[in-house]
């Protein structure tokens, strides 16, 4: 499934997704691991980029780690 592109591998979190066609840029929570799949035009770019470079890229989408609303609200209290 994952050789597919139907599911995805978040490797900061070791666990596995169901991935949208559509998806970009992986926001994992480092707090809580929820996890948000978007779509980004400018990565797509790059993405098509590469791809014009005869660059086969390993991993997409990017992942970025950080605080979702809800964990930064209650980091700030």
């Amino acid at each position: 499934m994952v050789g597919q592109g139907r599911v995805l591998r978040i490797e900061m979190l070791g666990a596995y997704v169901t991935r949208p066609p559509t998806a970009d840029l992986c926001l994992v929570c480092l707090e809580c691991h929820a996890v948000q799949l978007i779509e980004n035009p400018a990565l797509r770019v790059i993405y098509t980029d590469a791809i014009g470079r005869r660059f086969r890229l390993a991993a997409t989408p990017v992942e970025a780690g950080g605080l979702c609303a809800t964990c930064a609200d209650a980091a700030s209290v």
